[in-house]
């Protein structure tokens, strides 16, 4: 098997270049971080990490939370060391820089790409500023571009790539599965070996990936009371909503016209370079889990990034362009790689740089707001109780829970169990009647205020989502007393 070709060295002045922008990367990051207000995902993944032990993470929170818990099993590090909630944001945004250094002085982009890339939306502000489990996603997307020309040689390192992604979301492990067909595929038709050699030598990785495969299937089996997103509709159960095909377009770009021109023009570039099947698989998978079961629309960064790792893997290097002969097609194929990835990084560089200006005009959550008001008002925390899930994302900033109508055994997260859901319900509220009720605006279809008699607003903490260059959903917290 013929080695592959180092990547080119960059030059002094290359280099001071790509340091001066993860410097100023780094700089705009940590103060938009700063800024940010952490929402109810990040204060779930917390306060699970905190206050669930590491086998009931493993075993239970898995099942509940829909993902694999190594996000949780890397937040409970500092968590159960007592470090402060903002330590969440430490580790999102080391592994955000990691991601951007890897892509400045590994991808074989061209500079003016290469430079972009960290200042484009889920880079720089919503897989980075915004702690969750898809920075992780992010950096193994990009270990496994690094390591893909030597996947071959080195089967064993990306083996463990390949287990890393599978452990950070239900996508990852997908693109895992997938990741892991190619290479074998590979090597099956590079093997010159008889059809029974390189069945026995494949025997081993499979079987190591099959058992790894159970294990995170063991993991998300869901519960018989999972209620999410809501008990009449758990994501346990198969819907159709064929409307969720939109986030491959929205993961490209606003514009319908230009979206389908870059699908378009990315599809005829993978036939050209032998990778249409590489990204049309998982892509399909990814877009078969939205239509039938869930979609949300930070998975359309998981569909952008998959993208610009199959853009990273197919892109012609060096050696390719300059083929002495003349007559070689790729630098056609260099041509239109660069033209797509810079359509759609500017674009992304547009939302990046607008959800940054937004971060700093509108409070993004008002979980921090809520807590401060509790904090000096300690006779509310009382007799309180919460409507809507978001509710909870005050309680990382108080030691234990402050809420009466969550179960002590929950500890502080929101169990996402039928009889939890049914408790934070405004009949619940009606049924119970505490004191000061701590009512979640968040989603048009559902009441804008308490819908229930014998309450007065005292308080209104505002919170706004920024997604690309506007708002997402309301994130808006009110408090309220009841009158005696």
């Amino acid at each position: 098997m013929k080695a592959p070709s180092a990547p080119e060295s960059p030059s002094r002045w290359e280099n001071l270049v790509l340091l001066a922008v993860l410097g100023l990367y780094v700089v705009l990051m940590l103060a938009t971080q700063w800024r940010h207000e952490p929402w109810f995902d990040e204060a779930q993944a917390w306060l699970i990490a905190r206050d669930v032990g590491w086998w009931e993470i493993i075993s239970q929170s898995a099942r509940y939370e829909g993902t694999p818990p190594l996000w949780h099993l890397l937040l409970a590090i500092p968590a159960k060391l007592g470090l402060p909630y903002g330590s969440i944001h430490v580790i999102s945004g080391a592994v955000a820089i990691a991601t951007v250094a890897l892509v400045l002085w590994k991808s074989p982009f061209p500079l003016w790409l290469r430079v972009v890339f960290p200042f484009t939306f889920f880079p720089f502000y919503q897989f980075a500023v915004v702690a969750r489990s898809y920075c992780l996603l992010m950096l193994a997307l990009v270990l496994a571009a690094c390591l893909y020309r030597e996947r071959q040689r080195r089967p064993w390192l990306w083996l463990a790539v390949l287990f890393f992604m599978g452990l950070t979301s239900v996508h990852g492990f997908l693109v895992a599965g997938w990741l892991f067909l190619d290479g074998r595929w590979e090597a099956w038709k590079s093997s010159r070996a008889s059809a029974a050699s390189k069945l026995r030598e494949a025997a081993l990785p499979f079987g190591i990936f099959v058992l790894y495969g159970l294990g995170i299937v063991w993991m998300l089996v869901p519960p018989a009371d999972l209620a999410f997103p809501d008990p009449a509709h758990p994501a346990s159960g198969w819907r159709f909503n064929p409307g969720n095909l939109n986030h491959l377009r929205y993961a490209f770009s606003g514009s319908v016209p230009l979206a389908l021109v870059v699908i378009a023009g990315s599809l005829l570039w993978f036939v050209r370079r032998r990778k249409f099947w590489l990204y049309l698989s998982p892509t399909a998978t990814i877009l078969f889990v939205c239509v039938f079961k869930h979609a949300a629309a930070w998975h359309q960064g998981v569909l952008f990034l998959f993208w610009f790792f199959c853009m990273w893997v197919a892109f012609p290097r060096a050696e390719e362009r300059n083929d002495p002969s003349g007559k070689s097609p790729r630098k056609w194929d260099y041509a239109l790689g660069c033209a797509l990835l810079g359509v759609v990084l500017l674009t992304h560089l547009y939302w990046g740089l607008q959800a940054v200006r937004l971060e700093w005009a509108l409070h993004y959550s008002s979980a921090p707001q809520a807590a401060q008001y509790l904090r000096d008002h300690p006779e509310v925390r009382k007799d309180l109780a919460g409507t809507m899930f978001m509710c909870v994302a005050v309680n990382p900033y108080f030691e234990e829970n402050v809420f009466s109508n969550l179960d002590p055994k929950d500890r502080g997260h929101f169990h996402w169990a039928t009889d939890t859901y049914l408790r934070f319900t405004p009949e619940a509220i009606a049924r119970e009647r505490p004191k000061h009720v701590l009512f979640g605006r968040k989603f048009i279809h559902l009441p804008s205020e308490l819908p229930v008699d014998g309450y007065e607003l005292v308080e209104e903490f505002p919170g706004h989502l920024i997604w690309k260059d506007g708002i997402l959903e309301e994130d808006t917290l009110l408090l309220y007393r009841r009158v005696d």
